[in-house]
Order: C-alpha cells, then sequence, then structure tokens
C-alpha cells in the first residue's frame, strides 16, 4: 500500500482522517475509512516529466426538488438585486451528476478509466479514487475544488472557491464573488483567472479586473462572457486566459450538454490548450432571470501514475507566462 501525507506535507502510515466534521453537520456522516492516499517518490527535478493533472467536473443539481416539509418553499438564495445564487450551505444541493474520472497529459485530454469519482452522500468529502491490484482503495491528492456557476445574463459567472456541497457559507459575501481576472503589471495579453484569496497568487499583478486584458479574443463569447470585453482597446491582441485550473475547466463545462462531450469526445473544444469553439454563448447559461442557476463542481488532483505532477508544478502551470486557454490566432506564439 502506498504512504500518505497529511495536510502538512508530511507522510504518513494511514491516509489521514478526512471524514467531515462540522457544526451544521450531524455525527453520523463521521468516518474513518482507512483509505490510502496515493504518493510516489519524486524524483529531485518533477521538470523533465510531463505536466499532467487527473479531474472530475461534476454538475450539481439544486433548486430542483421541494423541500422535506411540504409546506416550507424552496430556500433560494439572492443577493440585494435579486439575482438568484448557489446555495449557501451544503443541504441546499440536492445530487451530483459524476463525470468521468479525466486526465490532462501534455496538452491532451483523456478518460482516466482507472480512477473513479467516490463520496458517501453530499455533505462528505469527495475523492478521485483507484482499486489497486491487492484489492486496496489509493484516493489520488488533492490540488483544488472550486464551484463554478452561471447564475443569469446579469450573473454569467459566480465561484466557490471550495466544494460547495460539504461547506456551509457563513461569509457568503467574501466566500461566493463573481468571476474576475488578475493582469500581470507587465502585461502580455493573458488574463488569470483567480479566487478571492489573493495572497496565493505568485505574479505581481494589477487589481481584479472584470474585463480581459488584451484585446479581440476569440474566446468571447464562447468561453469568456461578452460583458468581460475590455472597456476600452489595449494595445495588445488577448492570448488566452491563464490562472486558477477549477475555475478554467469549470468556464468551458458550460458549452455543451455533457461534460465529456467538452473534454473528451469527438470534437474535443480544449485541444492543446487552445479553445476550438464556435461564436456563440455556452449552451448550459441560462437565458434570462426567471431560469434557476447551472453549475458544477471542479476538483483537481495530482497525477498519482506521474512523478512530475506536483503541487509546485501546477501552481507555475497556473501563473506562468503562458496561456492555458490559448486563442486559436495565437496558439502558435
Amino acid at each position: 500500500m502506498s504512504s500518505s501525507r497529511d495536510h502538512h506535507g508530511k507522510r504518513s502510515s494511514k491516509y489521514p482522517d478526512k471524514s467531515y466534521s462540522d457544526k451544521h453537520h450531524s455525527d453520523k456522516h463521521h468516518s474513518s475509512d482507512g483509505r490510502h492516499q496515493s504518493s510516489k517518490a519524486k524524483p529531485s527535478s518533477s521538470g523533465s516529466y510531463p505536466l499532467s493533472f487527473i479531474f472530475v467536473v461534476n454538475r450539481l443539481g439544486f433548486y430542483d426538488a421541494p423541500p422535506l416539509d411540504p409546506e416550507t418553499e424552496i430556500d433560494y438564495c439572492r443577493d440585494k438585486w435579486m439575482n438568484t445564487l448557489p446555495p449557501r450551505v451544503w443541504y441546499g444541493y440536492t445530487r451530483e451528476y459524476e463525470s468521468r474520472v479525466m486526465k490532462y497529459y501534455d496538452g491532451s485530454v483523456t478518460v482516466a478509466s482507472e480512477y473513479y469519482w467516490s463520496r458517501g452522500s453530499l455533505g462528505q468529502p469527495g475523492y478521485i479514487c483507484k482499486m489497486e491490484e491487492d484489492g486496496s482503495m489509493s484516493v489520488a491528492e488533492e490540488f483544488s475544488s472550486r464551484g463554478v456557476f452561471s447564475c443569469n445574463p446579469h450573473l454569467p459567472l459566480v465561484i466557490i472557491p471550495e466544494d460547495p456541497t460539504t461547506c456551509a457559507l457563513t461569509n457568503q459575501k467574501k466566500v461566493m464573488h463573481a468571476l474576475h481576472f488578475v493582469h500581470a503589471l507587465n502585461p502580455d495579453g493573458i488574463s488569470y483567472a483567480s479566487t478571492d484569496d489573493l495572497s496565493q497568487i505568485p505574479i505581481q499583478y494589477s487589481a481584479c479586473q472584470k474585463h480581459l486584458d488584451g484585446a479581440r479574443s476569440s474566446l468571447i463569447p464562447s468561453l469568456v462572457p461578452p460583458s468581460y470585453e475590455p472597456p476600452t482597446t489595449p494595445p495588445r491582441r488577448s492570448r488566452g486566459l491563464s490562472g486558477d485550473l477549477g475555475i478554467l475547466l469549470g468556464m468551458m463545462a458550460f458549452s455543451r450538454n455533457t461534460v465529456e462531450e467538452v473534454f473528451v469526445g469527438r470534437s474535443p473544444l480544449w485541444r492543446n490548450r487552445v479553445w476550438h469553439e464556435s461564436d456563440h454563448l455556452p449552451r448550459l447559461y441560462p437565458t434570462d432571470t426567471r431560469q434557476c442557476p447551472v453549475g458544477f463542481l471542479v476538483v483537481v488532483c495530482l497525477d498519482p501514475d506521474n512523478p512530475g505532477s506536483t503541487h509546485e508544478r501546477l501552481q507555475s502551470f497556473q501563473w506562468g507566462n503562458s496561456a492555458i486557454v490559448k486563442e486559436p490566432s495565437s496558439s502558435k506564439r
């Protein structure tokens, strides 16, 4: 059985107890399942290996079932402008439509059929798992979890920087926020999607912006909402998007009716880091304010089969000076 790491990065002989413990959640969900976290020896230089990671993009169900008490109305979460937002508590979610586990490897995305998504129930943590030859279960090391939602044409993308089905958003104004980008102080046409936790951004950047860094982006409107067009024309052309992987993968997921069509279908939309989609809004965006939001949970994990898949490597991938999602016109730059 492979060894595991605790949340401080230290090795331990058992998988760390990740049973969900919260005052909002009953003790009956607490468990210690003995699963082991996949962890292979890393060489001194991970850069000699191609970059890879594994991920799921699970669609979330909410506001689609009546409350348990028939005399109680659905508890819609709304802001002061009456935009319907995702639920503020984990028990506001009713179901999870699991995607297949997928692997990004050196520019290509394929199905990682040996892995699967495992969650006891909503309210409990989920894991990307693999059944080993000796019958034991290994768990991939998580890199990030993000909730990405489209609410309505006036609030096209909202981010929750964690798994919304296991947390209570006690300070909703700070935790849930509209999509924004940071721009490097030495602008080069790359827009970096980010959460509100700017302390984790390793580059020198300007303040958060709700528009792209470069002009004439072909990612609008098929991936980036039209309202994110720069207010004035920058002298440089957009080279694409980088930044938080979970946010970027979630943005892509709205483009087709199924996640597999987007990433591993007959004609995947994201190939060799270039976005291949025509000039129309994503199919799953709500078209008016009367529709309920649509949302996805994106979980990105290190690739246990690749010694070069490390937290440091993925951080460099996110915040480097090369676009993760390239403009078709800049794919050769």
